[in-house]
């Protein structure tokens, strides 16, 4: 993960499960999302779709097709985010 508005690096490590990585865990990177912090947030809070961030130029995202489509299909809103969309 490169957020452009945070100097921090973060990793996700999917094996069987998803991991959190706060330094390099030393594994190739398939994929890089690049994007505003806020940016995620408000996908994931359904202020906005993946798609209205990438149409928009909030989110790109580097890497094989395979994996851009893993992390698009992996990508889950919050459990409350349509009661938000239906707010805004």
């Amino acid at each position: 993960m490169h957020f452009r508005d945070d100097p921090k690096r973060y990793w996700i490590v999917v094996e069987d499960e998803a991991s959190l990585c706060l330094s390099d865990p030393g594994f190739d990177v398939e994929l890089t999302v690049h994007s505003e912090l806020s940016t995620l947030y408000r996908t994931y809070l359904g202020h906005q779709t993946l798609n209205d961030a990438f149409r928009r130029g909030q989110l790109d995202l580097s890497g094989s097709n395979a994996a851009a489509k893993s992390f698009i299909d992996a990508f889950q809103q919050s459990p409350v985010a349509a009661l938000v969309a239906e707010a805004t």
